[in-house]
């Protein structure tokens, strides 16, 4: 996402959010989901966000129903982590924040729900 997105965005731990995690207002994906996104972001050292500025677009508000087992979560990342928005070059340190998305994502590849047990009858 554009950095200047950002700016009326909320504070996090009084830093604006480097990602934000964007479900709907819990409508396209289960709250497992985006808390355990959330949790894997942030153990990589980046501030995230949820649902503002972006909550979510056109897929996932058509795909995402997670009653019907289909999560969708969008995941927007500030461009000015790793790129020079002006000019359109990557930044010394885009290995690195690459890196870190890689194994954020290795994560959340690896993601399970916990089964829910049922009530006896």
């Amino acid at each position: 996402m554009p950095h200047d997105a950002l700016n009326a965005a909320q504070t996090v731990w009084g830093r604006r959010p480097e990602v934000v995690l964007g479900d709907r207002f819990g409508v396209s994906c289960d709250r497992w989901l985006i808390d355990a996104a959330t949790d894997l972001f942030a153990a990589a050292g980046f501030a995230v966000g949820r649902n503002t500025p972006f909550a979510g677009g056109y897929i996932t508000q058509t795909y995402g129903r997670p009653r019907l087992g289909m999560q969708a979560l969008q995941i927007e990342i500030d461009r000015s982590l790793y790129m020079d928005e002006t000019r359109i070059e990557r930044l010394p340190g885009f290995a690195e924040v690459a890196g870190l998305v890689g194994r954020v994502v290795t994560g959340l590849a690896e993601l399970r729900p916990t089964p829910v047990p049922i009530a006896a009858e």
